[in-house]
């Protein structure tokens, strides 16, 4: 019970007790005939009155006391209460912290932990890259043995005579002659030129050249005729005094003339040949038509070839590069077409030493090369027949080479990404052994030529 509220309620009662005496005391002095009982009970009101009056002084003084003392109990319930509430909260807060301090060091420890894996992560990483590395190494070393093993064994030699052996330089010296040829100023000024005269002839010459191949057909008279349609337009040229301003003795308008021929051809790799691949020996006899009355035209014509694909001289299958955009069976298709033609006119021209050199410089890198296969489907669709009569013992080496070593090395280079080398790969080992079964092969389809007219091979 609250102490205040305690002592308001008991003087509260004594107020009015008090109050009550009072007025009753007034009424009982107001009576007109006081009796004797009347003076009597006067009396013994005052003297109730001496008698209450300790009692209730007593009874407050009690009360007042039981007050105190509940105050007393109450505040200091309270200020138990308050300590026992700042001991809980004193607890709560170290055990707050030590939870904390618990989860720290956890995540410290953690932390630690993790970094010490992360570590150890590392060095084994490291380690297993150094292994790797130094295993790689050792096969790298193996096989670079094996191979020159294998060199030997099928004796792949590169020991040919000079003029064979500097065809690399003379595909360079072509390749910097087209280079030249396409900046000087004569070309430019032909290509160019709005006069009248230049310009009728420019696109005269590029008319009949370009409607001459399309005439080319897979018949011996078709070709000689379109032949001698392109042979006649190039003799006018070089005999011609068109009035260019030039320091060499050739015709400015003659070497446009040999250089539109050469680039016509060529673009038929990347339409005709590429789409019909038999084709290739009907533009094959009509370069070598022109070649038999115009020699400068071979510089022209190889000299576009190599610009186009370098690996026909340097054998390096890394001087590849791809066009724009261009997709990597897209390259293939491309990259054969123009292997296929470039060979195609050195069979014709009897030029198999240079073939030959040519293709065991390819055979004797060590790197495989993902476009290795094209580059060989090429040569096995083109030189068998002639390869087999020229150097039977030697070409059966190198089919065996080729089947027991380059194709197993090409196989593991594909493995992360097969497409599209795989299905070539598979073409080339079909035909590769076949070859090896026969050890013969017929002559390529297109190679030899039928008279339109008569149907008869000539």
């Amino acid at each position: 019970m609250d102490g205040e509220k305690l002592s308001q309620d008991l003087n509260y009662l004594v107020f009015s007790w008090e109050s009550k005496y009072v007025r009753n005391d007034k009424v009982l002095k107001e009576k007109i005939t006081p009796i004797k009982e009347h003076n009597w009970n006067s009396e013994k009101a005052e003297q109730d009155e001496d008698i209450v009056s300790p009692i209730i002084n007593r009874h407050i003084q009690e009360i007042e006391e039981e007050i105190q003392r509940i105050n007393k109990e109450n505040e200091d319930k309270r200020r138990k209460e308050e300590e026992e509430r700042k001991i809980k909260e004193r607890k709560e807060r170290e055990k707050r912290e030590q939870e904390e301090l618990r989860l720290k060091k956890e995540q410290e420890e953690l932390r630690l932990k993790k970094e010490k894996e992360q570590e150890e992560l590392r060095l084994k990483k490291e380690q297993e890259e150094l292994r790797l590395k130094k295993e790689k190494e050792q096969e790298e070393e193996r096989q670079k043995a094996q191979e020159e093993a294998k060199r030997k064994e099928f004796n792949l030699s590169q020991d040919y005579p000079k003029n064979e052996a500097n065809f690399e330089t003379q595909g360079k010296a072509y390749i910097e002659k087209i280079s030249n040829y396409q900046n000087s100023s004569e070309y430019k000024e032909i290509i160019s030129s709005t006069e009248s005269s230049i310009k009728s002839t420019r696109m005269n010459v590029k008319k009949t050249i370009q409607l001459s191949i399309n005439q080319i057909s897979s018949t011996h008279q078709q070709i000689l005729s379109s032949s001698k349609r392109i042979k006649e337009l190039l003799s006018g040229l070089r005999s011609s005094s068109t009035s260019i301003t030039s320091s060499d003795t050739q015709s400015p308008m003659y070497s446009y003339g040999l250089y539109m021929a050469a680039s016509l051809f060529i673009d038929q790799c990347w339409t005709q040949i590429s789409a019909f691949p038999d084709s290739v020996w009907s533009y094959a006899y009509s370069c070598v038509y022109i070649l038999d009355e115009n020699d400068e035209f071979e510089a022209f014509l190889e000299g576009l070839m190599l610009t186009e694909c370098r690996v026909l001289y340097s054998s390096n299958l890394e001087d590849l590069n791809k066009k724009e955009n261009e997709t990597e069976e897209n390259f293939g298709k491309r990259l054969n077409s123009i292997v296929r033609f470039y060979l195609s006119i050195n069979i014709l021209r009897g030029n198999f030493g240079k073939i030959w050199l040519w293709l065991v410089k390819l055979l004797n890198k060590n790197s495989p090369h993902r476009l290795f296969v094209f580059v060989v489907l090429a040569v096995t669709q083109i030189v068998p027949h002639f390869f087999f009569s020229q150097f039977k013992n030697q070409f059966m080496k190198i089919i065996d080479y080729i089947l027991r070593f380059k194709l197993p090395q090409i196989y593991t280079l594909i493995e992360g990404n097969p497409f599209p080398i795989k299905g070539q790969c598979k073409q080339l080992e079909a035909i590769l052994s076949d070859l090896k079964s026969s050890c013969n092969a017929p002559p390529p389809s297109g190679f030899i030529l039928k008279d339109k007219h008569l149907d008869v091979e000539c």
